[in-house]
Formats: C-alpha cells, sequence, structure tokens
C-alpha cells in the first residue's frame, strides 16, 4: 500500500540517485515484458520445451505447448520419464506441419532404455504446438513398422483409386518416405535391419506375381487381346524393375514396391474375365495372401521391437 512517508522519502532523494531508480524500474518492467512475450517459437524450441515439461512431469506446461486442451488427459504416455534425456535428429516443415526425429536415454541406461520415435507439430494461430495425439501414437508404437504398415496399405488404396487422380497418394507416399529417412538416420542399425527383412519378403511376393503373370501370357497367347497382352507385359516389366530395386533395399524401394503391388491388382482386374479369368481368381488369393503376410511380418517387426 503506498503511504506519504514513502512519498517524502522519494522527494529526498537526490536527482542522479532518482534516475538511477527511475532506471531500474523501468528495466525490472522491460524484462518482465519481454519474459511475458518471448517463448519458444520454432518447432525445435517448442519441442524442447514440450519434452521437458514432461520430464519435469509439468501439466500446465505440457497443455501450453502442445495440442492437448484437457490436463487431466494427460497421463506422461503411459511411461516414466524420469532421469530421460532427448537428443534431436532429422526437422522437415512442411507448411503448418512438422516432425522431429526424437531419442530419449538415460545415463548409464542401457539400450532397452532408449525410446526412439517422431514427434509431430501443428501450427495454430500462428503458433507452433506439439500435435499431442500424433506424437502419443508415435511414442506408445513402433514408429518403424507403423511407417512400414502406412507404406503396405498404400497398395490397397491405389488399387482403390487407380481410375482417378492419384496424387494425393503420391504426395502422402512422399511425405512418409521423407519421415522413414529421417527416422533411418536416428535409429540406425535398428531400421536398417527391418527395412531389410521387409524388402525381402515384398520382392518374393511381387516375384510370385510376375511369374503367375508370365504363366499367363505363355498359355493364354492365342486367346488375349492385343490390349490385354500389352497390358500384361507392361505389368511383368514394372514388377521386374521394382523388384530389382528391392534387391538393395531403401524407403524408396519400399513404396515403390507397395505401390506397384496395388497398381499391379488394379490394373490386372480390367483383363477380359473369359479369358483371365481363372488367373484372375488365382491373382486375388496373391493380394489377401500378401495382405496377411505383410500384416504377419509387420507385427514380427513390432513384437521384436519392444524393449
Amino acid at each position: 500500500m503506498f503511504r506519504w512517508h514513502d512519498m517524502n522519502f522519494y522527494s529526498r532523494v537526490k536527482p542522479d540517485m532518482r534516475m538511477n531508480l527511475l532506471r531500474l524500474v523501468l528495466m525490472a518492467c522491460a524484462a518482465l515484458l519481454l519474459s511475458a512475450c518471448m517463448g519458444p517459437k520454432t518447432p525445435q524450441d517448442v519441442a524442447e520445451a514440450f519434452w521437458q515439461a514432461v520430464i519435469d512431469d509439468d501439466t500446465r506446461r505440457v497443455v501450453r505447448y502442445s495440442t492437448l486442451t484437457d490436463a487431466q488427459a494427460y497421463d506422461g504416455f503411459a511411461r516414466d520419464w524420469t532421469g530421460y534425456r532427448p537428443a534431436w535428429g532429422r526437422v522437415v516443415i512442411e507448411g503448418d506441419r512438422a516432425s522431429i526425429a526424437s531419442e530419449f536415454s538415460k545415463a548409464g541406461g542401457t539400450a532397452q532404455d532408449c525410446r526412439e520415435f517422431v514427434t509431430y507439430l501443428v501450427r495454430q494461430d500462428d503458433r507452433w504446438r506439439v500435435d499431442y495425439a500424433r506424437t502419443a501414437d508415435s511414442v506408445r508404437g513402433d514408429v518403424i513398422s507403423n511407417l512400414l504398415g502406412k507404406l503396405s496399405e498404400l497398395g490397397s488404396e491405389i488399387s482403390k483409386q487407380w481410375e482417378a487422380s492419384t496424387r494425393e497418394l503420391d504426395a502422402e507416399v512422399a511425405r512418409m518416405t521423407e519421415e522413414f529417412e529421417a527416422l533411418a538416420d536416428l535409429l540406425g542399425a535398428r531400421a536398417s535391419e527391418s527395412i531389410d527383412k521387409y524388402a525381402d519378403v515384398l520382392r518374393q511376393h511381387l516375384e510370385e506375381l510376375q511369374e503367375s503373370i508370365d504363366r499367363a501370357l505363355r498359355e493364354k497367347d492365342d486367346e488375349l487381346s492385343d490390349r490385354d497382352r500389352r497390358l500384361l507385359q507392361e505389368v511383368a516389366a514394372d514388377l521386374d524393375q521394382t523388384g530389382e530395386g528391392l534387391a538393395d533395399p531403401s524407403v524408396e524401394s519400399i513404396a515403390d514396391g507397395g505401390r506397384a503391388a496395388g497398381e499391379a491388382q488394379a490394373r490386372l482386374d480390367t483383363t477380359d474375365d473369359d479369358v483371365t479369368g481363372e488367373y484372375k481368381r488365382r491373382w486375388h488369393e496373391w493380394g489377401e495372401r500378401f495382405e496377411a503376410e505383410m500384416r504377419r511380418l509387420l507385427n514380427e517387426l513390432s513384437a521384436s521391437d519392444e524393449p
């Protein structure tokens, strides 16, 4: 509360001291204003602030730096983060979305203590925030298997949308490929092993389909229309080229493999039923086996990567 004797004290202070006091007050006010305005600006800054809040178990700051709106919904991603320290990998920023390869480890911890995932961010109202739901999925699941699973699902999506524009699908492939490359840089041998195993199984299935098409070309050569013969030859050639790419596995070759499988099924389904009907039945069975085997492999990869 203001008191008159305080004013009397101020009046007794020499002018130069008054100026110094005024400067101190102004500096303090400026500092307060700056601290209120300043804060994490870039996706990297926001990610660091968010994860420090998680490590500190500071729910208020977790909400502040993320899309989470209900503090009671925060559960630490069902994990204990005490003693963990973050390390950051590749940062990808695309418009109002960003992703950062993230690795958390404990000092003196074992390999089982290491946690690798992607921190996703979105820009809302000119502010970057951690995409809580998407990041939670990445933390709680195996990110390699999740991305491989998404790539394998593209095949069926391409089949469904073959007659429509595939521009959005191509963009999705490119986005996931970029994310996966960032993770591969961070995860090293673990990512390479999963990629090699997945690519090997994918290549075997594509070779099986190619051999079936080659048999159809030989056995139905006299009955095939020029259009269907040319289509089968093109699909077989595409599968052969894709399989060669999978011999030296990469994220791009896996994406191409999933896309080739979907396109092949969609194109084969347009051939004449009267000529290729029996083969089309086999190709549909191949598609079911292919999907089941990919899912089995993804489950196996997920189980093998659990700590």
